[in-house]
């Protein structure tokens, strides 16, 4: 049986990996590269995601609709820690990415602590990591699943062309965490 799932929009392309579980999917959109919307040119609405504001998706926390709540960030956690419906929370970024989009204005340390405390007050909770060095980074107990692409949305190129196929939204404008500066030095040899 499908399970209703509330998560956030920061990525679309990995929500869209996760809607082809089959499960039942509201998404609350958060404005990210200067736009609070469904990025279609990313990709389209799955038919089974549904999108929805941040206000209606907590009443519906509030009355349990959800069998899981998946939070994309930790800015998405402080949102729902104290509703008593089962969470993961997803890590995309290394600890020291995320003190350095803060400005490097706290300490590994303290953020750390923060972090600690704030996952102990949302339980019940699971913590995945995107990348085993992810993972390392953080220092955190939980389980790392890799996202992937489908090769099969791919399918029109062969490999006969000297290209490379950079997977990531913002990249230029998220240049410290996706390394887009180190991209172009390797891509011109």
């Amino acid at each position: 049986m499908p399970l209703n799932i509330l998560t956030f929009n920061w990525h679309e392309p990995y929500i869209c990996l996760l809607a082809k579980t089959g499960h039942h999917f509201e998404v609350v959109l958060r404005l990210k590269g200067g736009r609070k919307e469904w990025l279609v040119e990313q990709r389209p609405v799955p038919e089974n995601i549904i999108l929805i504001s941040e206000e209606h998706a907590l009443r519906k926390c509030y009355r349990h609709f959800y069998d899981i709540i998946i939070c994309q960030n930790i800015d998405d956690l402080l949102l729902v820690k104290d509703i008593e419906i089962p969470k993961i929370l997803i890590f995309h970024n290394k600890l020291s990415t995320e003190i350095a989009l803060g400005g490097n204005t706290i300490s590994k340390e303290d953020y750390l602590k923060q972090v600690k405390l704030l996952i102990e007050q949302s339980k019940p909770i699971k913590l995945l990591f995107i990348s085993q060095t992810k993972k390392m980074d953080w220092g955190l107990e939980g389980h790392v699943i890799t996202p992937g692409i489908d090769p099969n949305e791919f399918e029109n190129y062969q490999g006969h062309w000297p290209k490379v196929l950079r997977v990531g939204n913002f990249l230029k404008e998220r240049d410290i965490m996706m390394g887009f500066s180190l991209q172009e030095e390797i891509l011109k040899g």
